[in-house]
């Protein structure tokens, strides 16, 4: 399956391509709206995206392990009640200086 590849995070790209395994949470609040968190691709270009909580997961984590850690760290969130994998995303991109392929479960 060809990737999808995200281009332009920085200018000094590695050769070598990291592949990571993470956990992406889509939290819903009462009225149903879904939290993003803003982040800067680049500090010199300061290039923005939204995305969802989460991240890699730590060796011997799960995904519901990994997912509840980084609600912990990104949003300060402890009670969240995480409900069946909804969505698998494969996608290669750029960031400070590194490239990675990235297996994402939501």
């Amino acid at each position: 399956m060809a990737l999808p590849r995200c281009s332009g995070y920085g200018s000094r790209v590695s050769q070598k391509v990291v592949d990571r395994v993470a956990a992406r949470v889509v939290l819903l609040d009462p009225q149903d709206r879904i939290l993003l968190q803003l982040i800067r691709l680049d500090e010199r270009e300061a290039r923005t995206v939204w995305i969802t909580p989460g991240g890699a997961l730590a060796p011997g984590e799960t995904h519901r392990q990994a997912a509840l850690r980084e609600l912990r760290e990104e949003v300060g969130q402890v009670t969240a009640v995480l409900g069946p994998w909804v969505w698998v995303r494969e996608h290669q991109f750029e960031f400070r200086g590194t490239t990675y392929r990235q297996r994402e479960r939501f």
